[in-house]
C-alpha cells in the first residue's frame, strides 16, 4: 500500500484558462482526462507476468509513473478564490504528480501553477512552481511532521483551549 502525499495546487491566470482548469479538475480522474490511460494496458493490471524485466514493475505502473507521476489521484476539493484563481487539494501515491504539472504548464502557458506538497511518512515536503510553461522553482526538503508547530501562536492556542473550558475550570 502506498503512502499518501498531500498536495495543494494554486493556479493563477486569465479567467478562460482557470475556467478550463476548473473543468479538468472537476473530472472523476483529472490525470486520465489530461492523458488517457491506454486501453491495451487494462488487461495487464492484474497480470504480473507481464512485468518489465529491468524494473520488476508492471507495464501499467511504469506508464502511470512516467506519464502522470503517480499511481493514483484522489481529489479532496476545489475552491474558486476569485475569477483568476483556483485552488485544488488532492492526495497522490508516494510523491507529488510533477509530470502532471509539467504537462499543465505547457498546455496553459498563461497560468502560474504553485504546487505545495508534503509526505509525512517519507518525511519530505516541497514546492514546485511552473510559470509561463517553465519550471521556476523545484524544491524538496526533509520534513518531520511531528516536530512542526501548530498553526498560530502559543497564545492563540491557549485562547482556543480556554474557549472550550467550562466556567471556573483551569
Amino acid at each position: 500500500m502506498a503512502n499518501d502525499c498531500f498536495n495543494e495546487l494554486t493556479m493563477i491566470g486569465i479567467k478562460r484558462d482557470i475556467d478550463n482548469l476548473e473543468l479538468i479538475f472537476g473530472q472523476k480522474n483529472p490525470l486520465d482526462y489530461l492523458m488517457p490511460f491506454p486501453t491495451e494496458l487494462f488487461d495487464m493490471i492484474e497480470d504480473s507476468e507481464k512485468d518489465e524485466p529491468d524494473s520488476g514493475l508492471p507495464k501499467w505502473r511504469i506508464w502511470v509513473e512516467y506519464n502522470w507521476g503517480t499511481k493514483y489521484f484522489l481529489l479532496e476539493g476545489t475552491e474558486r478564490k476569485e475569477k483568476n484563481n483556483l485552488e485544488v487539494k488532492f492526495i497522490t501515491a508516494w510523491r507529488p504528480p510533477k509530470e502532471m504539472l509539467y504537462l499543465l504548464g505547457r498546455m496553459f502557458c498563461d497560468v502560474k501553477f504553485i504546487l505545495e506538497f508534503r509526505e509525512p511518512l517519507m518525511e519530505f515536503k516541497g514546492r514546485l512552481v511552473v510559470d509561463k510553461g517553465e519550471i521556476v522553482e523545484n524544491k524538496t526538503e526533509e520534513w518531520n511532521w511531528q516536530e512542526e508547530q501548530p498553526i498560530g501562536s502559543e497564545q492563540q492556542q491557549e485562547a482556543r483551549n480556554e474557549d472550550f473550558l467550562p466556567d471556573g475550570a483551569d
